[in-house]
C-alpha cells in the first residue's frame, strides 16, 4: 500500500550519535513529567524520535535505540510500582519498529489523486495511533497491577498514555527525519521571508495567547486559535523541512507552558476546574501540527506539479490567454506570442472577431482546437511571425449565447517545422549516401569481370578460386549497402578477398601485404570505402607496370584518438592530377558520415609510392545504436 522508504546503512558513528539523541528526548519527556506534577508525561518526544531513525536506517538501529532508552532507568527511582520501566525500553524499541515498518513516511502524494493525500494522512497520524495501541494496552496492564495507576482508571489511563506517545511521534518525527535527510535549504528559507515571518508570528501569538494577552476580548479556550491562520500561511509558503521544525517548537513551547500552569491546558490536579492536560495538550497539538505539516506537504507537490507544468509548457512553446468581457485578454506568460494577442486587439478592437480567428471561425463551439493559417488574419499587421496552434474553451456565455469568458493556450510550431524539415534532410542524406555506394559498386564489380575473363582463357582453376573470391565479395556487398557503416574486420575479409583476384591475375608481378592489428577489428568504417581504394591502387597503379609492383594495407591509432587507415602502392600519380569523380565521392560520404570530423588524402609519397590515407573518429560496434 506504501512506497518503500530506502534505508540507509547504520554505520558506527551513528551509535553515539542515536545513543545520545534518544538519551536527550527522554530527558525532555521525563522533565516534562516532573514539571508538571501529573503520572504521564504531556508527551513524549523520545517517540517520534525513535519512529523517525527506525524509518531512516531500519532495523539495523534497533540496538542503538535500545541503550537510548535505558536512560529512563536513571531517571526514575527504584520501588514497588516503578518495575514496569524497566520493560518499557523494549516496549519503545519494538513500538517503533512496527510503526516503520507499516508505511510512517513512506506514502507517495500525488496532488491531483485525493486517495493519496488520504494515504499520507493516514501514515502521518492513523498508523502511529493504530501501532501505539498495543504499546499502551501493555503499559496500562502492567502499570495497573503493579500499582502505579489506581485501578478502575484503565480507560482514561490508556486515553492519557496513547495521546502522549502519538503527540511525541507527530511533533518529533517529522523533524528528525528531515534532519536525517538533510533535507533543509536555507536558501529556500531565506527566500521565503513571508514563510519565516508567518512561522514566528504564529509562535509569539500562541505564548501571548498562553499567556492571557488576548483575555480582556476572548476566553483562554478561543484565543488559542489565534496563531492558525499565520500557521496556515507559513505551511503553504515554506517546505515541509522548515515547517516540521516550527511543529516541534510549537509543541514543546505549548506543553511547557502548560505545565508551569500557563494557558488554558493546567496540568495542576489541585485547581478548581481540573483538566486531563495530557489529553488537551495533546489533542490541541495533535491536530495543529497534523493540518500545518500536511498542507505544507500538498503546497510543497502542488508547487513543485506547477513548476514541472511551467517547464513542460515552455518546452512545447505554449502559451496560456484568458479573456473576460469586461478585461479583454491577458497572457499568463506576457511573452513574444502574448504579443500576437495584442496586436490583434490593437488592430481588430473587437474581442469577439479575435476570438473568431482563434476558433477557426466558429464561436457556436464550447471548445476547439485548430492552427492559424496567414489567411485567417486580417491584413499583415495582425498575422503571426511563427506558425500557430490554438487550443481554447468558452467557460461562460450570455443569455444571447455570445461568449463571455474563455481559455485557451497558444503553442509555436515553428520547432516541429524544424524537426520535419531535419527528417526530410536526413532521409536525402541517407538517399545521397546511398546513392554514392552504388555509383562505386559497378565501377569495382567492372573491373572484378575483367580479372574473370583474363583468367578464365589463361587457368581454368585459377578462374574458378577468382570466382569464389568475387561470389563472397558480392555477398558481402549485398548487406554492406543496407548500412552505413560496417566492422573494419568484416571489410579486411572483402579485401583479402579482392587482393586474392589481384594475385591470380597478376601473379608474381604483384606482392601483398596487409598490417592491421586484431584490436582495431570492431571499429567501424564506410562499406566498400577501402575496397574501392584499393582496387583504384591495382588498377590506376600495379596494372601499370611490368614487375615489381606492391600493395601495403596498414592501420594504427593517432594520437588524437583516430583511427589511421594507409592503402601503398606502387605506381605514379599524373602530374596534371585533380581530384577525380572516386575521391570527390570519397569526400563527400565522409562529409556526411562524421560532419567534418574525418579526412582523406591522395599522395605521391616518393617517385615510386603512392599513398591514399583515411582518417575516421574511432567508433567500436559495441557503441553502434
Amino acid at each position: 500500500m506504501f512506497a518503500q522508504y530506502p534505508t540507509k546503512p547504520f554505520q558506527v558513528w551513528h551509535w553515539p550519535l542515536v545513543i545520545v539523541t534518544i538519551t536527550l528526548a527522554c530527558s525532555v519527556g521525563l522533565y516534562l513529567l516532573k514539571l508538571g506534577g501529573q503520572s504521564v508525561s504531556p508527551i513524549w518526544p523520545a517517540a517520534g524520535v525513535s519512529v523517525a531513525i527506525m524509518v531512516h536506517f531500519g532495523k539495523s538501529a534497533a540496538p542503538a535505540l535500545l541503550l537510548g532508552h535505558l536512560a529512563m532507568w536513571g531517571w526514575i527511582p527504584p520501588s514497588a510500582t516503578n518495575w514496569p520501566i524497566l520493560v518499557m525500553p523494549f516496549c519503545y524499541v519494538l513500538s517503533a519498529w512496527w510503526i516503520a515498518e507499516t508505511g510512517y513516511h513512506n506514502a507517495r502524494f500525488k496532488p491531483s489523486d485525493a486517495s493519496s493525500l488520504l494515504l499520507v494522512a493516514w501514515s502521518f497520524l492513523i498508523t502511529p495511533i493504530l501501532c501505539s495501541i498495543p504499546l499502551t494496552v501493555f503499559a496500562v496492564t502492567i502499570c495497573t497491577i503493579s500499582g502505579r495507576y489506581e485501578a478502575g482508571q484503565e480507560v482514561k489511563t490508556f486515553i492519557m498514555i496513547l495521546m502522549t506517545y502519538v503527540h511525541g511521534i507527530v511533533a518529533f518525527s517529522g523533524l528528525t527525519l528531515h534532519l536525517l535527510k538533510r533535507d533543509f535549504n536555507f536558501h529556500v528559507m531565506r527566500r521565503e521571508r513571508f514563510g519565516i515571518l508567518a512561522a514566528f508570528a504564529s509562535i509569539s501569538i500562541m505564548v501571548l495567547s498562553f499567556c492571557g494577552v488576548f483575555s480582556n476580548f476572548l476566553t483562554n479556550s478561543s484565543a488559542i486559535y489565534l496563531p492558525f491562520p499565520f500557521l496556515i500561511m507559513a505551511a503553504v509558503l515554506l517546505p515541509p523541512a522548515p515547517i516540521s521544525l516550527l511543529v516541534a517548537l510549537w509543541c514543546v513551547l505549548s506543553t511547557l507552558l502548560s505545565c508551569v500552569n500557563i494557558g488554558p491546558f493546567t496540568c495542576d490536579i489541585a485547581t478548581q476546574d481540573p483538566k486531563n492536560h495530557p489529553v488537551e495538550i495533546g489533542l490541541y497539538n495533535i491536530v495543529m501540527a497534523s493540518i500545518t505539516y500536511l498542507t505544507s506537504v500538498g503546497a510543497s507537490q502542488l508547487s513543485r506539479q506547477l513548476h514541472l507544468n511551467e517547464v513542460t509548457l515552455n518546452a512545447a512553446g505554449i502559451e496560456l490567454w484568458e479573456w473576460e468581457l469586461n478585461r479583454g485578454f491577458t497572457s499568463t506568460q506576457n511573452r513574444r506570442l502574448g504579443s500576437y494577442l495584442k496586436n490583434l486587439s490593437n488592430h481588430l478592437g473587437n474581442d469577439l472577431k479575435i476570438l473568431t480567428i482563434l476558433s477557426n471561425s466558429d464561436l457556436a463551439q464550447d471548445s476547439w482546437h485548430t492552427r492559424i493559417l496567414s489567411d485567417n488574419a486580417p491584413s499583415d499587421a495582425a498575422r503571426p511571425t511563427v506558425p500557430l496552434a490554438t487550443a481554447g474553451r468558452i467557460l461562460r456565455r450570455a443569455l444571447n449565447g455570445d461568449p463571455i469568458q474563455a481559455i485557451g493556450m497558444l503553442q509555436d510550431l515553428s520547432p516541429f517545422e524544424k524537426a520535419e524539415k531535419a527528417l526530410i534532410a536526413l532521409g536525402q542524406q541517407n538517399a545521397k549516401l546511398r546513392s554514392l555506394q552504388a555509383k562505386l559498386d559497378p565501377h569495382f564489380l567492372f573491373n572484378s569481370l575483367n580479372v574473370l575473363r583474363a583468367l578464365i582463357h589463361i587457368d581454368t582453376a585459377r578462374a574458378d578460386e577468382a570466382l569464389v573470391s568475387l561470389a563472397s565479395l558480392l555477398r558481402s556487398n549485398l548487406r554492406a549497402n543496407q548500412e552505413h557503416l560496417v566492422e573494419l574486420g568484416e571489410e579486411l575479409q572483402n579485401i583479402k578477398s579482392l587482393l586474392h583476384l589481384a594475385e591470380l591475375r597478376f601473379g608474381t608481378r604483384l606482392t601483398v601485404e596487409v598490417i592491421i592489428p586484431d584490436c582495431l577489428s570492431k571499429c567501424l568504417i564506410p562499406p566498400m570505402m577501402l575496397i574501392n581504394l584499393v582496387e583504384n591502387a591495382i588498377t590506376h597503379g600495379v596494372a601499370k607496370m611490368q614487375s615489381g609492383s606492391w600493395i601495403r594495407v596498414s592501420a594504427l591509432v593517432t594520437a588524437a584518438n583516430e583511427i589511421s587507415i594507409s592503402i601503398w602502392n606502387s605506381g605514379h600519380l599524373p602530374s596534371d592530377y585533380t581530384s577525380g569523380i572516386g575521391t570527390n565521392d570519397v569526400h563527400q560520404r565522409l562529409e556526411l558520415l562524421y560532419s567534418g570530423a574525418a579526412s582523406f588524402t591522395l599522395s605521391q609519397e616518393s617517385t615510386s609510392t603512392v599513398k591514399a590515407n583515411l582518417i575516421i573518429p574511432i567508433l567500436n560496434s559495441q557503441t553502434k545504436s
